[in-house]
């Protein structure tokens, strides 16, 4: 229990569960805990100052061995919606990142990609990962590089009335294997990559 005092009165950006152990996300780290007994164990904390590029975490995933992190997303501080994008990845002790300034924009050139949601990992290839994002709509990653983006002119992802934007917040796959994602547009809300 004394090692969970360490996130009390820390803001937690994100959780990640699996069956009794979960990871919670705060601007100090990262931090592995077993839930068990109605006592919280830590197991692990990752400072993420050492070799992160995410200074300022919003989210975080873990598959298959691999821990993803993002940086601010959608409304965070509701007047700052321009936060660069990065990206961090450990594996195996090793963080391998990706910087907002390298990754390509399509709808509007002089953004940059930024103001992300959440990541999801495609079930049969853990190489390939989707990222949301609230201005260019859905990016599929390869080998953490760009392989694709879907937004209005490529797919039924729909750009609010009137403005360049195409929002796509929350991302996430069901057991078979079709991606979910929120559109925020007057008439869409709800859609399916299968």
């Amino acid at each position: 229990y004394n090692d969970y005092e360490i996130l009390k009165g820390d803001k937690i950006f994100d959780i990640f569960m699996t069956g009794n152990k979960f990871t919670a996300l705060n601007k100090k780290g990262i931090y592995s805990y077993t839930f068990k007994n109605n006592e919280f164990t830590l197991e692990k904390k990752i400072d993420l100052s050492n070799n992160s590029i995410v200074t300022e975490p919003f989210n975080l995933l873990v598959n298959n061995g691999k821990l993803y992190v993002n940086s601010y997303g959608v409304n965070y501080m509701n007047t700052v919606q321009r936060i660069n994008g990065n990206i961090s990845i450990l594996e195996n002790g090793k963080w391998t990142n990706i910087d907002a300034r390298n990754v390509p924009v399509f709808i509007k050139t002089d953004e940059t990609f930024c103001t992300l949601s959440n990541i999801a990992v495609d079930p049969d290839n853990d190489n390939i990962f989707y990222v949301g994002t609230w201005l260019e709509g859905l990016y599929k990653f390869n080998n953490n590089e760009v392989e694709t983006t879907y937004n209005a002119t490529n797919s039924p992802i729909q750009q609010k009335s009137n403005h360049w934007q195409t929002n796509v917040g929350g991302i996430t796959f069901d057991k078979n294997k079709n991606l979910w994602m929120s559109n925020f547009a007057e008439n869409s809300s709800l859609l399916v990559l299968k």
